[in-house]
């Protein structure tokens, strides 16, 4: 599995991330070839996977993943939380944390930070 498919599984396993998929999803039904390409779908400005039941999988961009713990914290003390994370991870995450994309990498910190969950193997799980 490539990258791609891998931070698709990732966020449709981030469930409290997913509300706006979920809440999105009976208003654009009808609407999906005018803002379809491939197996994506462009609402506004969100990105969203199509699965092959038709329900949506919302793709995070870095910037937005970023905006749901930056609010919260200043910069300076976000890139040294967003350091401690990659540091004290690396033993119990599945796959070495350097092999993850960056938005990967940003998935599974907002995900620590707001949720304490970390992804053991294809299921988001509360932290330690």
């Amino acid at each position: 599995m490539g990258r791609i498919e891998e931070y698709i599984k990732m966020c449709e396993k981030a469930v409290e991330l997913q509300d706006y998929a979920r809440a999105l999803s009976p208003f654009i039904e009808n609407d999906y070839e005018n803002n379809r390409l491939g197996d994506y779908l462009f609402i506004w400005d969100n990105k969203f996977y199509i699965k092959e039941d038709g329900s949506l999988v919302q793709i995070f961009r870095q910037d937005q993943l970023q905006d749901m713990v930056r609010c919260e914290k200043k910069d300076w003390l976000l890139l040294d939380n967003l350091n401690s994370f990659i540091y004290y991870q690396r033993p119990i995450v599945d796959k070495e944390i350097s092999s993850y994309s960056m938005e990967q990498l940003w998935l599974a910190f907002v995900m620590k930070e707001k949720y304490n969950k970390i992804l053991t193997g294809n299921d988001w799980k509360i932290g330690k």
